[in-house]
């Protein structure tokens, strides 16, 4: 299974991947993840919806999954793609909702599932990854393929029907583990942390189908350890404020210094729980301000840009060192 991320990278582009014909949270998560991994490395990569959404995935698909043409229409790029990855299933017409053999350009097909008896029914070839694990998230975990959103599947699949629950909270310690790690492992630069994660767990169980995993799906976290100290920065995918504000008490409870930042608004709240670091003061280095444990500021004018983000993610682990190291010698002074 190792080497299931590598032949992914090798596949030709355009790469075109797709889960059944009404994809569950397993296939949802699985495609999400895989189109993040292509993506993070340079791959041209989208997505294929034949039948009808259901309501607890369609949050999980985005605009940007999907090809479109210059007009920002959505377009069929079946018959441009050169690859397919077929996830959660094998690709027989029926399951997939169209026929593979009608599209020839398609050279090169992957197909990626945890149903293995299933796949072993078919004549498997050397493109497919099966494994008799909980979820087919599981299998691209296995395989070097890791992004958070895959816990989604894992929950909802596995742990919520009660089916092989202690294996899926198996896989559940190594999904924490290895998003912990970063994009060096899987090809993802989104980060989430072990007590994260179980927190995500805790408000998935009462907010499943809720906008709650809209915000969640998109959240990318820089958690800093300094001086003992933990200051985490996010990025939020959120568009309902409340959604926003439901997210930055799951932050809160899992750092000392929290600021989070809403990627279609612009818009950046501060927390802090001690007397060491003032986030007013560097709310007003954005012209925003507040009180000196909780305030807020525009550091863009709507839609956050990716250089932004990380000039300011960075700006805020320099002045946070900062008010830190002036307490602790300020401290040595005193004595």
């Amino acid at each position: 299974m190792n080497n299931l991320s590598e032949k992914l990278l090798e596949l030709p582009e355009p790469i075109l991947v797709v889960g059944h014909r009404h994809p569950d949270c397993d296939a949802a998560s699985a495609t999400a993840a895989v189109l993040h991994f292509l993506r993070w490395h340079n791959k041209e990569t989208y997505t294929h919806v034949t039948g009808d959404f259901r309501p607890e995935t369609e949050w999980i698909y985005e605009a940007g999954d999907f090809a479109h043409d210059q007009l920002g229409e959505r377009i069929d790029v079946r018959d441009q793609a050169q690859s397919a990855i077929c996830l959660d299933h094998y690709p027989d017409p029926d399951r997939l909702g169209w026929d593979l053999d009608n599209y020839p350009n398609i050279t090169d097909v992957v197909v990626v599932d945890h149903h293995q008896a299933s796949i072993e029914r078919h004549d498997p070839g050397k493109g497919v990854y099966a494994l008799d694990v909980p979820s087919t998230g599981c299998v691209l975990i296995q395989g070097g393929v890791v992004h958070p959103i895959l816990y989604v599947g894992l929950w909802a699949d596995t742990v919520a029907f009660k089916f092989n629950g202690l294996r899926a909270m198996w896989y559940v310690g190594l999904l924490r583990g290895r998003c912990d790690q970063g994009p060096e492992v899987g090809g993802c630069d989104t980060k989430l942390t072990q007590d994260l994660i179980q927190q995500y767990h805790d408000k998935l169980y009462l907010k499943y189908n809720d906008e709650f995993l809209m915000g969640m799906k998109e959240l990318e976290i820089i958690k800093t350890d300094i001086g003992g100290h933990s200051l985490i920065v996010a990025l939020s995918g959120a568009r309902a404020a409340g959604v926003d504000d439901d997210i930055l008490g799951v932050l809160c409870d899992s750092g000392n210094t929290v600021v989070r930042v809403n990627k279609w608004s612009g818009r950046a709240s501060f927390r802090t729980d001690g007397d060491y670091v003032n986030v007013r003061k560097i709310a007003e280095l954005y012209d925003g301000g507040g009180h000196d444990s909780a305030a807020g500021a525009m550091i863009a004018e709507g839609y956050v840009k990716r250089d932004v983000w990380w000039n300011f993610q960075q700006t805020v682990a320099d002045k946070v060192t900062e008010q830190l190291e002036a307490d602790v010698n300020k401290q040595e002074m005193l004595l």
